[in-house]
């Protein structure tokens, strides 16, 4: 599927489709943009600060979660 000419996205769409795709993608304003991977190190860093910032969060109520989490920020209006 040429998925440049199907717009926009729902949420519920992109989370469907998303599920079976080899590449990650992220959806924007309806859009979908392909993401790039990381390196080992980009890795080992991400990792690092959340183990950092687990502890510190304890008893808050939040927690720390890598890149491989989905998550809704709102309309993306504020470019």
């Amino acid at each position: 599927m040429l998925v440049s000419q199907r717009k926009p996205w729902t949420i519920a769409e992109y989370l469907a489709w998303e599920a079976d795709q080899p590449v990650r993608h992220e959806l924007v304003d309806g859009e979908l943009h392909a993401m790039g991977g990381g390196t080992a190190a980009q890795d080992m860093i991400s990792l690092n600060l959340r183990m950092a910032l687990r502890p510190q969060l304890d008893g808050t109520g939040c927690r720390p979660h890598g890149s491989d989490l989905k998550v809704e920020t709102g309309t993306g209006n504020a470019r």
